[in-house]
């Protein structure tokens, strides 16, 4: 499954290695984990309120 996702991207773009394509993954997962840790800290705090 990874090799198929990594070969879409390559097809689509023409220009990511695999090797940039892992570390855009890395960073979204990153960036999405911030979204939703700021998203639960924003809940916490309104319920205390």
């Amino acid at each position: 499954m990874i090799d198929k996702s990594i070969t879409y991207v390559n097809y689509n773009t023409g220009v990511y290695t695999d090797k940039l394509n892992f570390a855009n993954r890395i960073l979204a997962v990153y960036q999405i984990l911030r979204v939703l840790k700021s998203v639960i800290l924003s809940v916490i705090l309104i319920n205390t309120l």
